[in-house]
């Protein structure tokens, strides 16, 4: 009987350290799981302050209170000579005040020559340019007047400002980021005039338009995308749009 008493007692010791073990693996792996989550929410956080703190910077290069963002139609291939043009009109006129930032994005594309291949700079949105200003009457008769340009985008008579948002998608870092060359293949897509699309790559990436033009040797499509209220037509590749079902 005493054998059997020491028998049953080692082994309640031995259910009761496998008990003990098994509770304390599973508080420990608990509690690694909790800490890896812990480490999981502290990168996002990290991660979403980073991106906070870059559009902030974006925001304080580009948004200034006392003027606002518009878009300038300009012969296109002109565009610089016709800012160069605009910001000597503005001194001789003296609106420095009235006018901040005047901007034509470039990106940067692979050009390739005889001699081998270069980076070159190319505007971002041929035929526009961007102009920060406190659009006073004289300020708006300055633009208008300034050879080579069309008009504002939007109404003329009285410009619709850019949003911030607009201001960022089109003037934000996007804008800087180098093109990979360009690199003719084949495709069995078929689009027709007046099919509606989505643009899925390029400056214009996420506007809808719809196509006013079809190039098939060029593989390019002419596409209108509405613009601040107004049909603007832009050069796409069939790489860049997908169509809308």
């Amino acid at each position: 009987m005493t054998v059997n008493n020491n028998e049953n007692i080692e082994e309640g010791q031995e259910e009761s350290q496998a008990e003990n073990q098994a509770e304390g693996q599973a508080e420990g792996q608990a509690e690694n799981q909790a800490g890896d989550a812990g480490e999981s929410q502290e990168v996002k956080t990290q991660a979403e302050e980073a991106a906070d703190l870059a559009m902030s910077k974006i925001l304080d290069e580009l948004i200034d209170p006392n003027y606002r963002w518009y878009i300038v139609s300009v012969y296109a291939g002109m565009e610089d000579s016709v800012r160069l043009s605009l910001m000597e009109r503005i001194k001789r006129a003296g609106l420095e005040d009235s006018f901040n930032q005047i901007i034509i994005p470039k990106i940067k594309v692979e050009k390739t020559l005889k001699s081998g291949t270069k980076m070159v700079e190319k505007t971002s949105f041929p035929g526009y340019m961007f102009v920060q200003a406190d659009l006073t009457e004289a300020a708006f008769s300055t633009v208008v007047s300034t050879p080579r340009v069309s008009g504002f985008l939007g109404f003329h008579k009285r410009p619709k400002p850019m949003t911030d948002k607009d201001v960022v998608h089109f003037l934000g870092p996007n804008t800087e980021e180098e093109e990979a060359p360009e690199e003719k293949v084949g495709s069995e897509v078929i689009f027709k005039v007046n099919q509606a699309i989505k643009v899925t790559g390029g400056p214009f990436a996420n506007f809808d338009g719809i196509v006013e033009e079809v190039k098939p040797d060029k593989m390019k499509l002419t596409v209108l995308v509405s613009i601040l209220g107004r049909e603007t037509p832009v050069e796409l590749s069939y790489d860049q749009v997908q169509k809308i079902d």
